[in-house]
């Protein structure tokens, strides 16, 4: 059997497992029928959107990778020396800020009321004018937290917040 004959012989054997597979049979054997045909036709379209759905996040992300190639290409691009790590280190002190929750001392039985605690939970990166990165879950945690000690979630950049 030459290439080109295994080659179609294997397209047919595609084509027909599509054309067999469960469901694309039945809604081919309930086309023939009206009133099951709308519900093929029902059960196509929400196969539709669901589709439309998982481009849309494709196109999200997309777009989100964009944005952030667009960010690190706005960063400087003079090496660090190798010998000298003062400019890595100051660029690390000047972006990273950490994620904290400021409550009330009253919330500990042992302590008197009154006090501001500050309790950090992650780490973040300034990436512009009023926005940092960092993960969904670092934000969540801090936001159960601060719900649970009824505090508020603050951007600590060193002594300040």
């Amino acid at each position: 059997m030459s290439s080109e004959s295994r080659q179609n012989l294997n397209n047919i054997q595609k084509q027909a497992g599509i054309v067999l597979k469960p469901k694309n049979l039945l809604k081919t054997v309930a086309g023939q029928f009206p009133i099951i045909s709308i519900a093929t036709t029902m059960i196509d379209q929400i196969e539709g959107h669901e589709t439309g759905v998982r481009i849309e996040n494709l196109e999200s992300q997309l777009d989100s990778i964009v944005k952030l190639r667009a960010f690190e290409a706005a960063g400087p691009k003079i090496p660090a020396v190798l010998h000298d790590w003062s400019v890595p280190v100051g660029e690390y002190l000047r972006r990273t800020v950490d994620i904290a929750v400021a409550y009330d001392s009253g919330y500990h039985a042992n302590l008197d009321p009154g006090r501001e605690l500050v309790q950090p939970f992650a780490h973040a990166c300034i990436i512009g004018e009023g926005e940092i990165l960092t993960c969904k879950e670092a934000i969540e945690l801090a936001d159960s937290v601060a719900r649970k000690k009824d505090g508020r979630i603050v951007i600590l950049i060193g002594m300040a917040w």
